[in-house]
């Protein structure tokens, strides 16, 4: 996966049975896929029963030779669709690396828990998207500094950062967070009234990672992978 300072890659989050479903038409059929990215929600899979989960791994080598697969295990705190504890996460995340996985997406909070799968990661060569969620507000520039420090110190190749933004206040204050010359490169986005807005304007400020939905948003705020690809593109 490239992620150079210069990328502004889409990323199509992937959570549904139905989200698999077409992206096999997809392949089936040559069409191209809406994204460079597809965000594989393991814990969803898993929320959908354990012959979905089956089917999206069995899935992925297909879908790896056209685009790279991003996985992620969520933790329940921060919008997972189990109460999954680390040692289940643990394994789903260590099975999406052995199938094929092009990164993976693990929460800040739980980098040291899983540190051991951040190792694993990087000793393939494979990026590390230390994630926050907020989906309350947009928190204030230091607690936000906090984060992104945490995700250095844990060995994450890219921040993400996805909080509520409500004002064009808030969309400033993460706009600047691209003026400062961190370690890792960063993926930001807002969701809510000022959501869609937000995306936009943060891959022009510089966002490595960019979402939208396959499908059905899972998310307030998103855009349709596909759009959000063709107006990144103009911008």
């Amino acid at each position: 996966m490239d992620l150079s300072p210069a990328s502004r890659l889409t990323v199509a989050t992937v959570h549904h049975p139905d989200d698999l479903v077409l992206l096999r038409e997809h392949l089936d059929s040559g069409r191209p896929l809406p994204a460079e990215v597809l965000e594989y929600r393991l814990d969803s899979f898993l929320h959908h029963g354990s012959q979905v989960h089956s089917r999206a791994m069995a899935l992925l080598s297909g879908l790896k030779e056209h685009c790279s697969i991003l996985c992620t295990a969520r933790c329940e705190e921060e919008g997972g669709s189990l109460p999954l504890d680390v040692a289940a996460r643990r394994d789903l995340l260590l099975q999406s690396l052995e199938a094929g996985a092009g990164a993976i997406d693990i929460e800040v909070r739980s980098l040291e828990s899983l540190h051991d799968v951040v190792a694993k990661a990087k000793s393939q060569g494979i990026p590390v998207v230390a994630s926050f969620h907020d989906f309350e507000g947009t928190p204030p520039f230091y607690r936000l500094r906090d984060q992104i420090e945490k995700a250095v110190a844990g060995g994450a190749t890219v921040a993400k950062l996805a909080v509520r933004v409500e004002s064009m206040i808030s969309l400033f204050g993460l706009v600047s967070l691209f003026q400062q010359g961190w370690p890792v490169q960063i993926s930001a986005m807002g969701m809510g009234s000022h959501g869609k807005l937000s995306r936009l304007v943060l891959a022009k400020a510089g966002s490595v990672l960019n979402y939208g939905y396959l499908r059905e948003p899972n998310a307030p705020g998103q855009w349709p992978a596909g759009e959000l690809r063709r107006l990144i593109a103009e911008i």
